[in-house]
């Protein structure tokens, strides 16, 4: 019985370290943009993880956060991971019957654009049309 409880109770501390370990979405609201991208092919992955590290600095100007979700592996430019329930919500609301995917939310926290393929440019002109962006980039000039 005393063993029973204890194995309870490590299983409620380890529950409890994981939800602080992982990331809500709300965290980044209003403080980042956010790339989501879903694909099983490894080599997808990989290309798309090379992209975002080569225009690091054009992400990080743009408060971006990204997450790379394979089937098993999931890289990102932030500390804390997705648990698994929010990619397993995320995958079934936009590529479940996709074999690649990307979705890009802006700050407010909406949807601002989806598509089958990584297309760094295309995000950071329609990252940059945005009224929230082009306020920080205004912001940026006067304080420089």
């Amino acid at each position: 019985m005393l063993q029973k409880l204890i194995f309870l109770l490590l299983l409620a501390v380890i529950a409890s370290a994981q939800a602080k370990d992982s990331l809500s979405l709300d965290e980044l609201r209003w403080k980042n943009r956010l790339v989501l991208t879903f694909s099983d092919d490894i080599e997808w992955n990989r290309a798309a993880l090379s992209e975002l590290k080569k225009n690091i600095e054009k992400i990080n100007d743009r408060d971006i956060v990204y997450f790379i979700i394979g089937s098993d592996t999931i890289y990102s430019n932030h500390q804390k991971d997705l648990s698994g329930a929010k990619v397993r919500r995320l995958k079934e609301k936009f590529a479940k019957d996709k074999s690649n995917f990307v979705v890009l939310y802006g700050k407010d926290g909406g949807v601002k654009w989806k598509n089958e393929e990584l297309d760094l440019d295309h995000i950071f002109n329609l990252i940059d049309r945005m009224p929230m962006r082009q306020r920080e980039m205004r912001e940026k000039r006067t304080s420089d």
